[in-house]
């Protein structure tokens, strides 16, 4: 019998460098996209012999600068209050032509 397997960290042991899928794997994100971040500048990677390699804090840093704020309410809206009609206003006005006067 076989003992229990542990649970794994999507990162690797520090001083190991990652592979594109690794990467991909511990972000749970596409190949395609750990390609597209480093085209961006957005992920730093080596290029060793020929192939590209990442060290897991500069993929734990690109993770955490993924993550996103929730968005802040936005203000309420302002009261308006209701404003009486002058005294002198078009009503008055409108009243006295009809009266003739």
């Amino acid at each position: 019998m076989s003992a229990p397997a542990l649970w794994r960290s999507p990162l690797p042991l520090p001083g190991r460098m990652m592979t594109v899928i690794e990467v991909a794997e511990a972000a749970n994100v596409s190949a395609r996209l750990v390609y597209r971040s480093v085209e961006r500048g957005e992920l730093v990677a080596s290029k060793l012999g020929g192939r590209l390699r990442f060290e897991p804090d500069m993929v734990q840093a690109w993770i955490d600068r993924q993550r996103v704020q929730p968005p802040t309410p936005a203000p309420a809206p302002e009261v308006r209050r209701r404003v009486e009609p002058s005294a002198n206003g078009l009503r008055r006005l409108l009243d006295i032509d009809r009266e003739g006067g």
